[in-house]
């Protein structure tokens, strides 16, 4: 079993206090209750970054999702979570459709007229095609980038011919 770690105690506990709650409803009123990544009902309030937490939290360190949404977010930090010497927030391709959640893979495979889940899984493994999915996916569940695709072939780079100056001597 985890045990939590101290961090996360105090974090449970402010989130049971009458500040977060105030600004939980001062957020919901700002931005409505609309969730940010799928456009759906959402009354989770997610802080988008740590640094001002407490009840110090401006309106753009806090974000609308809805609880799927949330959730998502939330394992493809942990399985994006870097080891102690890296810090990148991303998650491997392959992985990337097994995070969303079933109203997030429907979204896709209504977006880009798919017959099933399936269908938008391999299409998010095309290296070349999937892009545009792939993209989809990764804005709905919250990473910024995905790797494991293999290296796309780098363009050549043309010299430039130096142009000779017809500028006077003088």
């Amino acid at each position: 079993m985890n045990r939590l770690s101290v961090k996360q105690e105090l974090h449970r506990e402010y989130l049971k206090s009458s500040v977060w709650k105030k600004i939980r409803l001062a957020a919901l009123k700002h931005y409505g209750a609309i969730c940010s990544k799928c456009g759906e009902f959402g009354s989770d309030v997610h802080h988008k970054t740590y640094q001002r937490w407490g009840g110090n939290e401006k309106m753009e360190d806090l974000e609308i999702l809805c609880r799927d949404c949330h959730v998502v977010l939330h394992k493809v930090e942990r399985a994006s979570r870097p080891s102690k010497k890296k810090r990148r927030k991303s998650i491997h391709v392959t992985a990337l459709f097994r995070y969303l959640s079933k109203k997030q893979r429907d979204s896709l495979v209504d977006r880009f007229s798919c017959q099933t889940p399936n269908d938008i899984y391999l299409m998010i493994l095309d290296a070349e095609k999937g892009s545009e999915v792939r993209k989809a996916a990764l804005k709905i569940s919250g990473a910024d980038y995905c790797h494991g695709l293999p290296p796309r072939p780098k363009k050549k780079r043309r010299k430039r011919k130096s142009k000779a100056r017809n500028t006077p001597p003088y």
